[in-house]
């Protein structure tokens, strides 16, 4: 929980360095991908959301593609967070990124 706490504020306050937030990420998403208790913990103090909003608000690709393969395995490991995130909104956004050109092919995979 701790690392998870801790992560969460490196995302919030690395906003200016994609590297740092890209291997935040990085490490969120391995530990919720052993641990589905992690997935709903990093849901309940709203890091979910922080990851979600950063995949559509992030100007630097490589925050987006990491923010988008976080939310997925978090996703496939805790069926809270499917719920929380399974939304219209979500699948909006999902369809912007496929559809605009400027999307890169990783971007697009995510």
């Amino acid at each position: 929980k701790t690392d998870l706490n801790l992560l969460l504020e490196c995302l919030k306050y690395q906003m200016d360095s994609p590297a740092s937030q890209k291997e935040a990420l990085v490490t969120i998403y391995s530990i919720c991908q052993q641990n589905s208790d992690a997935s709903d913990y990093f849901r309940e103090i709203g890091g979910l959301m922080f990851v979600n909003d950063l995949a559509k608000s992030s100007v630097h690709c490589i925050v987006k593609e990491a923010a988008l393969f976080t939310l997925a395995v978090v996703m496939e490991s805790n069926v809270y967070c499917q719920q929380t995130l399974c939304t219209s909104e979500l699948f909006e956004d999902l369809i912007f990124f496929l559809t605009n050109k400027n999307s890169s092919v990783n971007l697009k995979r995510m």
